[in-house]
């Protein structure tokens, strides 16, 4: 019979589990801080560093394609508003306004040209006196 060697006392070390590898990932893409994340996680900053460099070092970028694949998936199964969003994001499309004037009955504009202008300004009460001044005694 082999003799099992002895393990010492104290805590056994510490194996990460794919769900908490997941949540490293989430977090960091967050922006959520070492200290944060290893509260969260329930472990000390350096157990999080070292059993999860991985995760701190690639964690967006896994996110972002995770995120960014989904919407290429939805997009090319035909949803109308990943396609937009895709195209205004990573294509270039710009959304546009436009005013149409016409004249009455959605005919041309019949503009009379006689060499005058006339701006009417709205009043913008910088003239008038506060309502809460009180009337002086010699105006009354």
């Amino acid at each position: 019979m082999t003799a099992q060697p002895k393990r010492r006392g104290g805590r056994p070390p510490f194996k990460p589990t794919a769900k908490q590898r997941e949540s490293v990932q989430i977090a960091i893409a967050c922006g959520m801080t070492h200290r944060q994340i290893a509260s969260c996680v329930g472990i000390d900053v350096n157990t999080l560093e070292k059993h999860f460099r991985v995760e701190i070092d690639n964690g967006f970028d896994a996110i972002y394609e995770k995120i960014a694949g989904n919407l290429v998936r939805k997009a090319l199964d035909g949803n109308l508003t990943a396609q937009t969003f895709w195209l205004k994001t990573k294509a270039g499309w710009r959304e546009t306004n436009r005013v149409e004037n016409t004249g009455a009955d959605g005919g041309p504009l019949q503009v009379n040209v006689s060499g005058q202008v006339t701006v009417y300004i709205p009043h913008n009460g910088r003239d008038a006196p506060p309502e809460d001044a009180k009337p002086d005694a010699k105006t009354g």
